[in-house]
């Protein structure tokens, strides 16, 4: 093209002389309903919509209010799509003809009686399923008994399905099959038949590798999970009218290598089978209607992991209720542990005894800790002590606290954010360099988020105690990843080990941060997987990294997700999280999303003073 005809081409339409396929990309970006009043514009616009491969649509802004008419229950006014929202969803899906589809979402209010607003679900399910969708988001509120359409559960082409959320599902046909699906996610929905779950929906998923169920505030929890291929589970119940001391959980799964399981204590675990697990995350509580708590079997079926993450009420349930003691970890190299008093420090003492290959600890706050609990002979090379306020009771406390491990490699201590009055930072430091002195073996290398180096490469703020070498791998990886070169950045990596340096925080931080860049998020999730398995606890750098690639790739529930797990894990998001969160979900259209995080930062007390920079914040 000459640069008069271009100059003519873009006077007249700065995008339309881009090719159609650039185009459709371009309206797979934005929101759906943006997207679909393009085809207004000419008619050229409606053959370019239907290679639109992502829709979200949502009758958040289009809900009409009904009388509830079950028959002896107060009455109520329930809400539900209207036909303006029917009439829209139509369209949308009619433009596109047949066109393939890779994602589609869909958020809706179902009348529980309205037999025909249900078949309008199940008739857009299907077009979209007929399609060869990829990704399957369905969340749909509907208090009568829901069925899915025949063509989703026999879907060829599906990889990824969420299903919700408070929804009660129909008996669900024996045919299951879903032979590509590799991830679902269970969002409080209620099975026909208890055993639909495990025994008909799992079992037609013969690839499954990831499986989320969670189940808040509604009934018939899900109590077995069976699978002979899955890997990854989340598992996250807050159900307190559905639990007694009848109440029980399985886990038969063979291949897992990854739970995360939030419940409450139960008194029965009838078969835990989870010979391959590498890592767990536990967060177990009270509940006053079982009568009879027991973990024992629980615990007894994790006990081949290498790394485990226990919150304070875990720690303060498994002391308590392991009834008939401990098992060998013969496994167990990386160990976060939270307590809330004494037995939980007496439970850590028990847990060094029975975890001989121990080599990283993290202890996410030593508050509460005194000297009269004994650590028995470790092998810990590695100490990690979180929310260190700086007080001269935490002091003691720390001294006396490193003083039980005779084998330390590396302290690194991390000072609470709260601890913010400059004074009282620098009394921490010079507390922290008489420790520094007086506690630690000779060979020990020390760290704290105060005496750590601060250099900044081409936008990077680099942190750690780094000799000359480290730092010049750091900015190598940093310039390989932000030139769009992870490959080589990987490479480089790979020789560190090689020659003996194990990297560290800021390496995989650095390498996590490349991938990102290019767009290659699921060995960002990989490089984030090895670095916690390695003992390297990620830091508030990496979490933004990877909540940013996260809502880059559109994966939004995994980014709210992983913001829990960074503040379950003692890592307080600083504003650039928070930020970064909320201005992807509002530039995706996801407003309610967007303000249940900033509502949940301003209960915690964070960055209230940045509210209002925050509602005008985007990406």
């Amino acid at each position: 093209m000459d640069a008069k005809m271009f100059d003519t081409i873009c006077s007249r339409d700065a995008i339309s002389w881009l090719p159609d396929e650039v185009l459709g990309k371009i309206l797979s970006l934005i929101p759906t309903k943006q997207a679909v009043s393009t085809s207004l514009l000419a008619k050229k616009w409606r053959t370019i919509f239907r290679l639109v491969d992502h829709l979200e649509l949502d009758d958040s802004f289009s809900l009409q209010a009904v009388k509830d008419q079950t028959p002896g229950l107060r009455k109520h006014v329930r809400f539900v799509f209207t036909e303006d929202f029917k009439i829209f969803v139509d369209r949308t899906l009619a433009l596109q003809c047949d066109y393939p589809i890779k994602n589609f979402s869909l958020k809706c209010h179902v009348s529980k009686y309205d037999e025909r607003q249900k078949a309008c679900v199940g008739r857009w399910i299907s077009n979209v399923v007929g399609r060869g969708v990829f990704e399957l988001d369905l969340r749909m509120k509907d208090p009568g008994i829901h069925f899915l359409p025949p063509h989703l559960v026999a879907s060829k082409t599906l990889v990824k399905l969420t299903l919700g959320t408070q929804l009660c599902l129909g008996q669900l046909p024996s045919y299951v099959s879903l032979p590509s699906l590799k991830s679902l996610f269970i969002d409080t929905i209620v099975f026909y038949d208890i055993e639909d779950l495990c025994c008909v929906l799992l079992a037609g998923c013969p690839v499954l590798e990831e499986l989320s169920v969670h189940h808040h505030d509604f009934i018939a929890t899900p109590h077995t999970i069976s699978s002979p291929t899955l890997k990854r589970l989340s598992v996250d119940y807050h159900c307190p009218d559905d639990v007694d001391s009848a109440s029980h959980m399985s886990f038969d799964l063979p291949k897992l290598v990854y739970l995360e399981y939030s419940h409450c204590a139960l008194g029965e675990y009838w078969q835990i089978n989870l010979e391959s697990l590498v890592e767990a995350k536990l967060d177990l509580g009270l509940e006053r209607k079982v009568l009879r708590m027991d973990v024992t079997d629980l615990i007894i079926g994790i006990r081949n992991v290498q790394s485990l993450h226990l919150s304070p009420d875990s720690v303060h349930v498994i002391y308590s209720y392991c009834r008939h003691g401990l098992p060998v970890f013969k496994n167990l190299v990386n160990l976060s542990f939270g307590s809330k008093n004494k037995r939980g420090w007496r439970l850590l003492a028990n847990l060094l005894k029975q975890s001989t290959k121990l080599e990283t600890l993290i202890v996410k706050d030593l508050n509460g800790y005194t000297g009269d609990v004994s650590m028995p002979l470790n092998k810990v090379t590695s100490l990690h002590i979180l929310g260190y306020r700086g007080t001269a009771d935490e002091v003691k406390q720390l001294k006396s606290f490193i003083g039980e491990f005779e084998c330390l490699e590396l302290v690194q201590v991390d000072v609470a954010e709260a601890a913010e009055d400059n004074g009282k930072i620098l009394q921490s430091k010079r507390d922290l360099m008489m420790l520094l002195g007086v506690s630690l073996p000779s060979k020990c290398q020390f760290k704290s988020v105060l005496d750590e180096l601060n250099v900044r490469v081409s936008g990077i703020l680099v942190i750690g105690v780094l000799d000359g070498t480290q730092l010049l791998l750091i900015i190598l990886l940093h310039i390989l990843g932000k030139g769009n070169k992870p490959l080589a950045a990987l490479t480089t990596l790979n020789h560190m080990k090689e020659v003996g340096i194990d990297p560290s925080v800021l390496h995989y931080t650095t390498l996590i941060d490349g991938y990102v860049v290019s767009g290659e998020l699921d060995k960002a999730k990989e490089m984030f997987r090895e670095m916690t398995v390695k003992g390297q606890l990620p830091n508030v750098f990496t979490y933004n990294s990877m909540i940013r690639g996260l809502c880059m790739a559109g994966e939004f529930r995994e980014a709210c997700w992983l913001l829990k797990e960074m503040e379950s894990r003692g890592c307080n998001p600083n504003f650039v999280v928070y930020s970064t969160l909320v201005g992807y979900l509002r530039k995706a259209g996801k407003l309610s999303e967007a303000r249940k995080v900033i509502k949940e930062m301003v209960k915690k007390g964070h960055y209230v003073h940045l509210v209002s920079k925050m509602m005008k914040y985007r990406r």
